[in-house]
């Protein structure tokens, strides 16, 4: 288990790899709730254009009524997660 402090989240388990990730189960410690944690893979943020994408993607989320409402945008030592 690992714990992410910056954002009060612990990641459970992956239960999905595909396209740019994995997704994770979490628990967000602050608001008590599970969340999905969509972590890119180390090799793909070597590009920036992916990296933007993620970032895109996180953004264009947040206050959209037909998508899942996204929590956060973080990168830790080089990692980059959506937690919704």
């Amino acid at each position: 288990m690992a714990v992410m402090a910056r954002i009060a989240l612990i990641i459970v388990a992956p239960l999905l790899v595909r396209g740019m990730g994995v997704v994770f189960k979490g628990i967000d410690t602050k608001r008590q709730k599970a969340v999905a944690v969509k972590v890119l893979f180390s090799d793909l943020t070597k590009n920036p254009d992916n990296i933007q994408r993620l970032q895109r993607e996180a953004r264009a989320k947040f206050n959209h009524p037909n998508f899942v409402q996204m929590l956060d945008y973080v990168a830790i030592g080089g990692k980059h997660h959506v937690i919704s």
